[in-house]
């Protein structure tokens, strides 16, 4: 952008401001909309919480005025078809009031559910919203990188990172469907049923000598895949919180994460991982 306001002084910035300012504009206008639909939500889920809670009291006082009155008719003159009836009545009154209660919590748990998966559309919204905003609005040259990987409790926990050129860097937590792949622990065998390595070995006793042997490695757990520019890492581990086991490297000198796999100019490494790692050189995987 050479000029400002059609004077003519040249402008020291290398890129259109007032683009960048609508950009931001509209950022902050989505995250504000996402939060004022949150907090409605969690308003009217908080009423609708309160008003079931009062209903469940109404129902549980109805029961105790029952249950005096049955007591006081009830008495050493009752006959015996007296008392089978007020035992009916008692059985009859207690499973109704609590076939009620369980219609009233039911209701109030599918109202909750919705406003949560509402609140959570909203928020994937904005994280969408913040990371384009991110990535190409304030730092369009920056790099970016996202990984997923094993947290506390053998959750998959997933970021989005980025770097620009002059120094600003971010991260964005990403939240993980229930239905997707990584909302549960990934052996290899549920995404690569057959999955062989060829790792380099030395053997022999008098004559050392360097063969690849093959290792099978679809019981391995998928503790971590990364991805950033021009690369591609899955660690893969005998249990979750093993530190040895293997690293797969797809790299490439112009690799683009942009949900499409390079054809040309890739190369798979396997390497050992673990106190004593020993990279040594890749095979191709089988």
């Amino acid at each position: 952008m050479e000029y400002l306001f059609g004077d003519a002084s040249p402008s020291p910035l290398d890129r259109n401001y007032l683009e960048y300012l609508r950009d931001l504009l509209d950022f902050s206008v989505a995250v504000l909309r996402a939060h004022v639909t949150a907090t409605q939500l969690l308003r009217e889920a908080d009423d609708r919480a309160s008003a079931a809670a009062i209903v469940q009291g109404q129902l549980r006082s109805i029961g105790e005025r029952l249950e005096g009155t049955l007591q006081n008719v009830a008495g050493p003159q009752t006959t015996t078809a007296v008392a089978q009836a007020i035992a009916t009545i008692r059985a009859s009154q207690a499973r109704e009031l609590q076939h009620a209660e369980q219609e009233v919590r039911t209701e109030l748990e599918r109202e909750l559910t919705k406003a949560n998966q509402a609140i959570a559309r909203s928020g994937r919204r904005t994280t969408g919203s913040s990371r384009s905003f991110c990535s190409s609005t304030i730092c369009p040259t920056a790099l970016i990188g996202s990984a997923v990987g094993l947290g506390a409790g053998d959750v998959y926990v997933a970021k989005a990172s980025g770097r620009s050129r002059n120094g600003l860097s971010w991260v964005l937590s990403l939240a993980i469907p229930s239905d997707h792949l990584f909302a549960e622990l990934v052996r290899v065998d549920r995404v690569v049923p057959l999955l062989v390595v060829k790792l380099p070995q030395e053997s022999g006793w008098v004559r050392k000598s360097v063969k690849l042997r093959g290792y099978k490695l679809a019981k391995e757990v998928l503790t971590e895949i990364s991805f950033a520019p021009g690369s591609a890492t899955l660690k893969l581990r005998a249990a979750p919180q093993e530190e040895a086991g293997y690293d797969i490297v797809r790299s490439a000198k112009t690799h683009q994460f942009c949900g499409q796999a390079c054809r040309q100019g890739c190369r798979n490494r396997a390497l050992r991982a673990g106190p004593r790692r020993q990279p040594g050189p890749g095979a191709a995987l089988e």
